[in-house]
């Protein structure tokens, strides 16, 4: 029964110290997916539009393609295309500076100030030590 008791109390533990990280990282990741699916989706959809619109199979295809090119749908769908992708790479780099700031200050705040405590208290503890044995 102690036993039970324990790994409720410890799971009860474990499950308060995530919960409160569980909204920030569901708007993190919402935020990633949406905007990659969207960029990279539109982007795809550009380019497969392009593609199979505008730009034939083979060099009878190729040949061809120099006269639809230039046309309004051919072009929008290449700027389209080019935009998105833009978008997408932005998105995918401001999403990664983001973590890293996050990384960052988190190392800076919580982890940097109890590593040196500790080191702190191991070269007080070894000169303590050292005065001992004198």
């Amino acid at each position: 029964m102690i036993g039970i008791t324990a790994i409720i109390t410890w799971g009860a533990s474990v499950w308060a110290s995530v919960v409160p990280f569980v909204p920030g990282f569901a708007a993190i990741v919402a935020y990633t997916v949406g905007t990659h699916a969207i960029a990279f989706g539109g982007s795809w959809w550009a380019a497969r539009s392009y593609a199979v619109s505008c730009v034939g199979v083979g060099f009878s295809g190729f040949y061809n393609s120099y006269w639809t090119f230039g046309s309004p749908t051919c072009t929008a769908l290449l700027f389209s295309h080019v935009a998105l992708l833009a978008v997408a790479v932005a998105s995918m780099v401001s999403t990664l500076v983001v973590f890293a700031w996050v990384w960052y200050r988190t190392f800076k705040r919580i982890v940097l100030p109890i590593s040196n405590e500790i080191k702190t208290e191991i070269t007080e503890m070894t000169g303590v030590e050292k005065v001992i044995k004198i």
